[in-house]
């Protein structure tokens, strides 16, 4: 699947530079009868044959890296010739051209290219005739010429903010089908039984409602990407900053082969340098700190990406010398932060603090404490996470999770008082009803039996700080038991009203961002509820939820 991928992205990518080159060598034909053509262009030409012969040789088309490392010896030569000898070698390089579009379009091991001399260049002198064969040869190729050009395009590119709005349509338009259903609904109800009306609408309904899930599908398809690409400017990065560090680091990744959103991709990719900058220029020694140690000279970086449920959960971990607590808790005292009571790893979380580095001296790498405030921020725009784990002398480790759905959200809709909310239902493990009397308390947190396990419980309006409406006698409230991770917590609500596939938007920037709210969206009878955050409602009562902790392998369990 993925090997296929990257075949269809090279043939595209061959196709543009094919009919960019060759416009520029009709450009350069033309030129060259009046004048010399200018360095520059000659230069852009070779470079184009020069990564078309990079990219056949990686993907495994020997036929076509021949012929275009034999184009680039070619133009090479001519570049060196006088105007007039230029000519007609400029002028060969079409037939060449040819064969080399015909080469990267046609399965691996495909037809014969051009004829070669014998310096590997093609040869460009025109075959010798009888005269007899002309108007055949010229019927040959009128036929050739009309087979080529009445293949259709078999791709087509399209800006990536127009496939943002193309999927947000869709999910728009699954919202006001569902409004439609209703309605049709509504109006059935009212017509005699005789009537097939009603049937007929709803059974167009049902149509639209297929057609709605394929086009989705379609969508969602044409945006998927392998997240390799989060990755691509991270081995960059890990030398640059290695470079300028004077430290030493090989970066490992596992995972990238996955298929995701192209959101996703964009999401991740600030992110991944702001915590592989910091895990160099912060976590690594230098190589003879780390031998002193007992450690190899050079430090390891690992990237793994793998799919957990709804999530994509990448983890990020170095084999350095950790996070300095005690520096952090310095800094945040010097800042007016009160820190006394916290555990170690809520310490940690002074990581991700707007102005709070650890750094001795602002420098080009860090310094400022900007890079991982805005690294989970980013993160959590997206409807994800960023938590962090380390031990002294061994290493750190963070772990990002994002959503695998990015518009369109199966929800669980609730009544909480006199408000409804939305709630995905990928973080919903069960519902149930639940008396008051089987709530206990415990160290000042509530909890109820669910399973053989004791299950913390919040009511909904707790964890919003809305007002409790009381309910009618002998009618007991729902518990929504909601997962984040191997972690189990219940959130009581007044009822479960049903579900809805919405489409969450982000609230307006002048809102801000109230706790626990994901975002905003419009339901099927044309009320706007708030999107519920599982994980912040999950969360422990002090609003720092638990963190992972790590293993002397540098592991994370949570």
């Amino acid at each position: 699947m993925e090997m296929d991928a990257l075949r269809a992205e090279f043939v595209r990518e061959a196709q543009e530079l094919l009919a960019r080159v060759e416009q520029m060598i009709l450009a350069l034909e033309a030129s060259l009868r009046e004048r010399d053509a200018p360095p520059d262009t000659w230069d852009e030409i070779l470079g184009i044959f020069h990564t078309l012969k990079g990219n056949c040789g990686m993907m495994g088309y020997v036929r076509g890296e021949t012929i275009a490392h034999a184009m680039e010896e070619h133009v090479t030569i001519a570049r060196m010739q006088p105007r007039d000898v230029a000519q007609p070698i400029v002028a060969g390089l079409f037939e060449s051209l040819d064969a080399l579009r015909a080469q990267v379009t046609a399965p691996m091991g495909g037809s014969e290219g051009p004829a070669f001399d014998g310096r590997g260049a093609p040869s460009h002198a025109p075959p010798s005739r009888p005269a007899g064969r002309a108007k055949r040869d010229s019927a040959i190729w009128e036929e050739q010429f009309r087979a080529a050009n009445a293949q259709p395009l078999a791709d087509v590119r399209i800006a990536a903010q127009e496939l943002d709005r193309l999927l947000e349509l869709v999910g728009e338009l699954s919202a006001h089908h569902n409004r439609l259903g209703n309605i049709i609904g509504a109006l059935a109800e009212r017509l005699p039984s005789s009537d097939t009306s009603g049937t007929e609408a709803r059974d167009v309904i049902d149509y639209v409602a297929k057609t709605i899930g394929e086009l989705r599908l379609r969508v969602t398809q044409a945006r998927l990407l392998p997240l390799s690409l989060a990755f691509e400017r991270t081995s960059r990065v890990v030398r640059d900053v290695c470079l300028r560090a004077g430290k030493e680091a090989e970066l490992r990744v596992t995972g990238g082969g996955l298929v995701v959103d192209k959101a996703i991709v964009d999401v991740l990719r600030e992110p991944l340098l702001h915590i592989i900058r910091n895990a160099i220029d912060h976590g690594l020694e230098a190589p003879d700190a780390r031998i002193a140690v007992g450690k190899p000279r050079s430090g390891t970086i690992h990237i793994d990406a793998a799919t957990n449920g709804p999530d994509l959960v990448i983890l990020v971990r170095d084999d350095g010398r950790g996070i300095a607590r005690h520096k952090l808790a310095a800094k945040a005292r010097e800042r007016g932060i009160d820190i006394d009571g916290w555990t170690e790893d809520e310490l940690l979380e002074l990581v991700f603090e707007p102005t709070l580095s650890t750094a001795d001296a602002v420098t080009d790498l860090s310094g400022r404490g900007i890079g991982m405030d805005a690294a989970r921020r980013s993160i959590e725009r997206f409807g994800g996470t960023v938590d962090v784990a380390s031990i002294d002398g061994v290493g750190t480790a963070f772990q990002l999770r994002v959503p695998l759905v990015v518009t369109v959200h199966r929800t669980l809709v609730v009544s909480c008082g006199d408000e409804r909310f939305a709630i995905p239902v990928t973080s919903v493990a069960a519902t149930f009803r639940i008396h008051p009397s089987s709530v206990h308390t415990a160290d000042g947190q509530p909890f109820t039996r669910f399973r053989d396990r004791m299950l913390p419980v919040d009511h909904l309006s707790t964890r919003l700080g809305i007002s409790r409406v009381a309910l009618p006698a002998g009618r007991s409230p729902q518990c929504i038991v909601l997962e984040d991770g191997t972690r189990w917590r219940g959130v009581i609500v007044d009822a479960v009203v049903g579900q809805e596939d919405v489409v969450v938007k982000d609230l307006d920037p002048l809102c801000g961002r109230p706790s626990g709210i994901a975002g905003a969206s419009v339901l099927s009878d044309g009320s706007v509820v708030m999107v519920l955050d599982p994980r912040a409602i999950a969360g422990v009562r002090s609003g720092r939820a638990k963190r992972p902790h790590v293993r002397p392998d540098g592991a994370v369990r949570a």
